[in-house]
């Protein structure tokens, strides 16, 4: 049987800041943190919350302006596309997440992973 994707609620819309992110634990009864941005205008981003270099947590905390910086070796990355200003190969890791109604919803598979974005 292969993996289905199945959306859990995370929060409540008015719980994840305009202009900001949170970091969900073991999202959804998941294996992977992830850290959701809402973005100026509403949009939503979703991405796994270990940074692609080394693993450390990358915290909601850490982003300015845009942008997503690792505290362990300073990889900064694009909050709107989840690209790695300094290492253009190595993005984040970005998973399906939407609003319905007043819900923020992620995708996770029967693995308790992330649906990986389109």
């Amino acid at each position: 049987m292969g993996d289905e994707k199945r959306w859990v609620r995370l929060c409540g819309l008015f719980d994840l800041p305009i202009r900001g992110g949170r970091l969900f634990k073991a999202a959804g009864g998941g294996k992977r943190d992830v850290l959701v941005f809402r973005l100026e205008g509403g949009a939503l981003r979703a991405y796994d919350a270990a940074c692609p270099h080394a693993g450390a947590l990358l915290r909601p905390e850490n982003e300015m302006s845009g942008t997503l910086i690792c505290f362990l070796h300073h990889w900064r990355f694009d909050v709107a596309t989840g690209g790695c200003v300094d290492v253009p190969q190595r993005p984040l890791v970005a998973y399906e997440v939407e609003a319905r109604g007043m819900d923020i919803m992620l995708a996770l598979t029967d693995g308790a992973g992330g649906v990986a974005a389109p």
